[in-house]
């Protein structure tokens, strides 16, 4: 799933954002171009879950079809003018997912991918929730996991940042622990630095998220 060069684009986006001190999260991809032979393209993945493909980039815009929660899709095109829902800014993309074609708005879809060791046929996506700023004037963004298998929304997690930023997130399988598949690592950076200080332990079981811990270290260092 090409997830290192979305990792790294995630990241340098989080950076951008933090030194200009914007409260609106912004998501891009990167868009294919036509001459790339097929086994070269990447893809990427819904983030959402029954969100409508249209024909054009706008909500108001004919709906081509529904689509489930990780729909693979090759996106081509990017809108000229962005759009923001729940403190998230993005283009809309022109896709191509089967024999289909239409617009997805970039917020719905997957800023990492990733799958089950212990059962193939369950995937992770990845991505920004929302993005808000409280009375005090602090910005409170939030991210979400979700699970599904053929199609279906098996679980979903909502983290929030208050204590530090998720910037990178990996799975390490079961590590051996009873009752436990899946144990999934969310790299924690400082929001002012953008350097890591920390991790969030989420575990999967039994078709659910269970978050078990955040270790953060903010002690300063001469």
């Amino acid at each position: 799933m090409k997830n290192v060069k979305k990792s790294v684009l995630f990241i340098c986006l989080f950076v951008v954002a933090n030194l200009f001190a914007q409260s609106v999260e912004q998501v891009e991809f990167e868009v294919m171009d036509k001459e790339i032979p097929a086994e070269e393209l990447t893809y990427e993945y819904l983030l959402a879950h029954k969100v409508f493909l249209r024909e054009k980039p706008s909500v108001r815009s004919k709906k081509v079809t529904l689509l489930n929660i990780g729909t693979k899709m090759v996106l081509w095109e990017k809108s000229l003018y962005a759009k923001e829902i729940d403190g998230i800014k993005s283009h809309w993309y022109r896709v191509t997912t089967g024999d289909q074609t239409g617009w997805v708005w970039g917020g719905m879809i997957a800023q990492k991918s990733f799958g089950s060791i212990a059962d193939n046929q369950v995937k992770f996506v990845y991505g920004y929730e929302s993005s808000t700023t409280n009375e005090a004037g602090i910005t409170e963004v939030k991210y979400q996991l979700r699970a599904f298998k053929n199609g279906q929304q098996l679980d979903k997690m909502v983290l929030d940042s208050l204590s530090a930023i998720p910037a990178h997130i990996e799975n390490h399988g079961s590590l051996g622990l009873f009752n436990v598949e899946d144990v999934i690592t969310v790299d924690l950076a400082d929001a002012d630095t953008g350097y890591q200080v920390g991790k969030s332990y989420v575990f999967w079981n039994n078709g659910r998220f269970k978050k078990v811990a955040s270790l953060i270290d903010y002690a300063d260092s001469n």
